[in-house]
């Protein structure tokens, strides 16, 4: 919270324009007032099932019963949210109708994203993945989509449906590479500048701020790692190929 203080007194007064967050939502009902209070209007909530038993399952310890009161309490508060779903195969395929109609009900927008293979898991990223083409091809012969111009500066392509009023996105790094509209740098709590979530290249910051190094160096070095980011990613789904990316997704962020 002392970071989203602080970036929050640099709002108007700075190019920085807003401040968002996204999070599993274990926490947020404790924090939405205090995070509303200090100019987070936005946040993504990565919730891949409303099932209980099975969040139990792939959380380990947790339980969606905070989760969901955390959302409604940010929702008392003004704060839009968004729910993130990577779709799972054998997992929570059958879920995704239910979901966008819960989605619907609350006034949450919803956006269904694929596997992206990075470090190896327990179970083979190729058994988990599930083309979103088909995935969409599924859910439009019940809704009937259509898409909408909106571009957020991210990944998602974006739907509504005259039996919805919220928008439903799709993210698919695979079957539809969108790394030409791709904006996205991503920094880490440790320090690592990534140019791209699909690629190990990064620039260290934490290294750079130790050697007390100019202002004028650092932006140097950001310009530098801008400068570099590269045309595409290196995702690959295959049962022959093990993972190009040697980190998960927890490790770089949202």
């Amino acid at each position: 919270l002392d970071l989203i203080k602080r970036l929050n007194l640099k709002k108007n007064k700075t190019d920085l324009k807003e401040i968002t967050l996204t999070t599993n939502g274990t926490l947020l009902e404790k924090y939405a007032r205090e995070l509303k209070e200090n100019g987070v209007n936005r946040i993504n909530v990565s919730l891949d099932t409303i099932d209980e038993k099975k969040y139990n399952k792939i959380t380990r310890f947790g339980n969606i019963t905070k989760v969901i009161n955390g959302i409604e309490e940010a929702i008392n508060y003004k704060i839009k949210i968004k729910i993130n779903t990577v779709v799972f195969k054998n997992f929570n395929e059958n879920e995704l109708k239910d979901l966008i109609k819960w989605t619907d009900a609350k006034g949450i927008d919803l956006t269904f994203i694929e596997v992206m293979p990075m470090d190896e898991t327990d179970m083979p990223r190729e058994l988990q993945f599930v083309p979103l083409n088909e995935v969409y091809e599924n859910l439009n012969s019940i809704f009937n989509f259509f898409p909408i111009n909106q571009n957020t500066g991210g990944p998602a392509k974006y739907y509504k449906s005259k039996l919805l009023n919220n928008k439903i996105g799709f993210i698919t790094p695979l079957t539809n590479n969108f790394c030409s509209n791709c904006n996205r740098v991503r920094i880490t709590s440790t320090g690592k500048l990534y140019m791209c979530l699909g690629q190990n290249d990064f620039v260290d910051f934490k290294k750079i701020l130790r050697e007390d190094r100019s202002d004028e160096y650092i932006k140097e070095k950001i310009r530098f790692a801008l400068s570099t980011k590269p045309k595409r990613h290196d995702f690959i789904i295959n049962s022959e190929v093990k993972p190009y990316m040697n980190r998960f997704m927890n490790e770089t962020g949202g």
